[in-house]
């Protein structure tokens, strides 16, 4: 038989077993909908889909016909230009990378764990969730931070944008805050604390205005043309990463500082240069942190 038959038949299976399912108000497995070159969804927006609910890999230009509720939803590698048709409500993971989105809007209003819309022309942050565990847009052009999540309950990683400072972005995170790669100036933005490492590497930074005054775990500014630290945090209980041109310098600044572990002087521009394939998990606190009380829990 050949492929194409092969992929026709596939097809109509697919869409017999969802025919079925979709006349259901709850699902209780996942629905698998990747790979079908589909460039609409059933009307499924009456149904909870309490597995997984995957429509990756098509050719969709919009959600409408999306479930109202499921576990974890998977929508990148389409043409979304719009999250409007979204669940309402995903009690895991939430991927709309590798789409045509300039913002977020339309989007679930709860996303308990990950949320991920990195690889997207993103223009700014707008309709994402107020509360996340993770959140990840790294690599999407973006100018500005605004609409951000307010917190972030383990990694926030904005890395590899287009950012000049850090205004619009969460005012807490409790793990660490992934900034390199952007085109920062400023880190007026920033949260006054950070509960796990701070990495801010590879920017245009001359000082450390706006960084947070508490960072509980590791800080990271190698690869900034730096003339001052000012703004230094007041307290760093991991060790602080600087470039070999400050060695011997600053002096006063880091008197006013509390460094717990050591001071790192780097030759060149990144001082964790390899570690950036696993973006999201490079400068955490050692573990992630005790779940918060779950605020997704069925009633």
């Amino acid at each position: 038989m050949s492929n194409k038959q092969d992929q026709v038949n596939l097809f109509e299976t697919y869409i017999q077993i969802n025919e079925e399912k979709r006349k259901r108000k709850v699902i209780n497995d996942d629905l698998n909908l990747c790979w079908l070159n589909l460039t609409e969804l059933f009307d499924l927006s009456h149904v909870e889909v309490r597995g997984d609910f995957d429509c990756r890999n098509n050719d969709l230009i919009s959600l409408k016909g999306a479930p109202h509720t499921v576990n974890s939803f998977d929508c990148r590698h389409n043409q979304i230009t719009s999250l409007e048709g979204s669940p309402r409500k995903v009690k895991q993971d939430f991927n709309c990378s590798l789409n045509r989105l300039r913002n977020l809007e339309g989007g679930p209003d709860t996303v308990r764990m990950w949320y991920y819309c990195n690889l997207n022309p993103l223009i700014n942050l707008k309709g994402a969730p107020h509360t996340v565990h993770v959140f990840d847009c790294k690599y999407s052009t973006l100018p500005s931070l605004e609409g951000a999540p307010r917190k972030v309950t383990w990694i926030f990683d904005c890395a590899r944008n287009n950012l000049q400072n850090l205004i619009g972005g969460p005012d807490t995170v409790l793990g660490g805050y992934l900034c390199y790669y952007n085109q920062l100036t400023s880190l007026v933005g920033a949260p006054k604390k950070v509960s796990g490492g701070f990495n801010c590497e590879r920017n245009n930074l001359t000082n450390l205005v706006g960084a947070p005054r508490i960072v509980d775990g590791d800080f990271y500014c190698v690869g900034n043309p730096l003339t001052s630290l000012e703004g230094l945090p007041k307290t760093i209980t991991g060790n602080l990463f600087l470039p070999a041109t400050l060695e011997g310098k600053c002096e006063r600044e880091l008197s006013r500082s509390t460094i717990k572990k050591r001071i790192i002087y780097v030759e060149g521009e990144d001082s964790s240069e390899g570690e950036y394939e696993n973006d999201v998990v490079d400068i955490h606190a050692e573990g992630e942190p005790a779940e918060e009380e779950d605020e997704y829990d069925e009633e």
